[in-house]
């Protein structure tokens, strides 16, 4: 920010209450000085460098830290977090308190449970978050076409190195001599000396032979091997043309409540997102898709994975059995500097705090791999285990929450995505997003508010990750859930059906009474209400 505006001798001063930037020649380079004109967003950018800000727009200079820290409410954390739903934190009041230490997505695992247990969880996830009058949206993640284990009988049989195991391709009770496989053909594709992963690389067994209905295996890495538990195959690769049975299950499920969002599982093609997306077309949704790569294919198409789909996640745990796990780190980041810079939000997820499940407070490793997931520009990060079935659900989202900010304010400094690559085909919508982060910027402004139909415009601001929170202003309900994803974005509901200046105005208030704005601070406001995706053409600059 400029620090001696008011040493400007080509700025005259302005004391009229503003409406939009007040600096001489600023109309003439085509800011709004009144709300009909709407000039080029560089031009306007141009006159504050030229002409500095008046003394009544500069906000007090309270660092951006100490605001955080001083103000309540999710809105000043950026990265969002979500929570997957479970047995553990089942209870009302549990939900609740979920909500109140920062979870903003519900995740609805498939695997896991009936549709009918799943219904009824969602409606309690949705009545506590209606209880609390929080914006909380709900993610189905669907089965996709996943290898699982079958019963173990008493829960649990411990496998040992060195042992014999089978795996059988008909339902059979489980034990420490064998378990039942979800995937019938799995004596087909394997041949001998092929590497079997189970529970995310907990147990791995090798290949000894091919029965029929059978496969024989000996264990190299033992554990405790449990119910339905994920099976994964590094050494063969699987391309399945369709989508199955129960992938058709699961997405007229996602369609049937009304989800905001579907986590598709083993992602390998862009033509497997183009499936879905047809399958949910033919249900009249258009639910967005979050796209999970898990495997080595899906890192290859993940070019064409992400323009088709509308997010990705990183899903570490078969990432990390399905290739070298030396290769993870790296992996992680290109997924996630990928998807951002398509302006699409990025989930990094599976044992980011792991330990939670049995202990009350994370390791020190978990604590730097959530910060460095932040840093490396997640959109939103994930906990499986800790809250669906650990000792401590809410404690582990309070305590994501808090690892949140705490890595956010390092974000200017450490942070990979400052200089994210724009998309060509969105430029005129970029070019007006990346105008008003870098008034933002110059102004030291508390907050830019973005009025959005369909939420392209507070997708487009946040993908260039200002320091600033976002409000996006919407009239649709949907829309105001499914912003609950994006980073830095607070997606408000504007009931009413007034003009640019009566949103901003609620905006205005919302921000104010909840403690997020003060008296004297300067906004920046964009809009552009085509009533299609990518019609933001305006910036204005305000004072509250």
């Amino acid at each position: 920010m400029r620090q001696n505006a008011g040493a400007n001798p080509r700025r005259n001063p302005r004391t009229a209450p503003l409406r939009s930037v007040g600096c001489p020649g600023y109309a003439a380079l085509g800011g709004p000085g009144n709300r009909g004109h709407r000039g080029p967003a560089a031009l306007r950018i141009l006159a504050l460098k030229l002409f500095g800000l008046p003394p009544d727009l500069q906000r007090p200079k309270t660092p951006l830290r100490l605001r955080a820290c001083n103000t309540l409410g999710m809105a000043l954390r950026k990265t969002k977090i979500i929570a997957t739903i479970g047995p553990a934190c089942d209870e009302p009041r549990t939900l609740a308190s979920m909500i109140e230490a920062g979870m903003n997505v519900a995740r609805i695992n498939l695997s896991h449970g009936t549709f009918d247990e799943q219904r009824a969880r969602i409606e309690r996830v949705r009545s506590a978050a209606q209880q609390k009058e929080a914006n909380l949206a709900i993610l189905i993640d669907t089965r996709g076409f996943e290898i699982r284990t079958g019963p173990v009988e008493g829960g649990g049989a411990v496998l040992v190195a060195g042992q014999p195991f089978a795996l059988h391709c008909t339902p059979t009770a489980g034990d420490e001599h064998g378990v039942s496989v979800s995937f019938n053909g799995i004596a087909e594709i394997l041949k001998v000396g092929d590497r079997v992963v189970i529970d995310d690389g907990k147990i791995e067994l090798v290949v000894s032979a091919l029965r029929q209905g059978r496969v024989d295996c000996e264990v190299t890495c033992g554990g405790t091997l449990r119910d339905r538990k994920g099976v994964n195959l590094p050494d063969t690769q699987l391309i399945r043309d369709d989508l199955d049975e129960g992938s058709h299950a699961d997405l007229d499920f996602a369609a049937e409540i009304a989800a905001d969002y579907v986590a598709a599982s083993f992602v390998q093609t862009g033509k497997d997102v183009d499936e879905i997306r047809r399958h949910l077309e033919s249900r009249q949704t258009t639910i967005p898709i979050i796209a999970k790569i898990e495997n080595g294919l899906g890192v290859q198409n993940l070019e064409t994975i992400i323009e088709r789909a509308n997010g990705a996640m990183v899903a570490r745990g078969d990432l990390g059995v399905e290739l070298p796990v030396t290769q993870l780190p790296h992996i992680q980041k290109h997924i996630i500097r990928t998807t951002v810079s398509r302006g699409k939000p990025v989930i990094t997820a599976t044992q980011m705090l792991d330990s939670m499940e049995r202990n009350p407070r994370p390791t020190r490793a978990e604590v730097s791999d959530v910060a460095n997931a932040i840093l490396d520009g997640s959109s939103a990060i994930m906990l499986s285990g800790e809250t669906a079935a650990g000792l401590h659900p809410v404690e582990a989202v309070s305590t994501m929450a808090e690892l949140a900010l705490s890595a956010e304010a390092s974000l200017e400094e450490y942070g990979t995505l400052q200089n994210v690559v724009g998309n060509p085909s969105d430029a005129i919508v970029e070019a007006v997003a990346q105008a008003a982060i870098t008034m933002a910027k110059h102004i030291d402004a508390a907050a830019i508010i973005a009025l959005t139909d369909t939420g392209f415009t507070a997708r487009s601001i946040s993908k260039f990750r200002p320091h600033c929170p976002i409000f996006a202003v919407t009239g649709s309900e949907s829309v105001r859930r499914r912003l609950a994803m994006n980073w830095g974005v607070t997606p408000i509901l504007y009931p009413g059906h007034g003009d640019d200046d009566e949103s901003i105005e609620f905006a205005v208030r919302y921000g104010s009474e909840r403690g997020h704005l003060r008296p004297r601070d300067v906004i920046v406001a964009t809009a552009g209400r085509s009533q299609m995706s990518g019609g933001t053409d305006m910036i204005q600059v305000r004072r509250v």
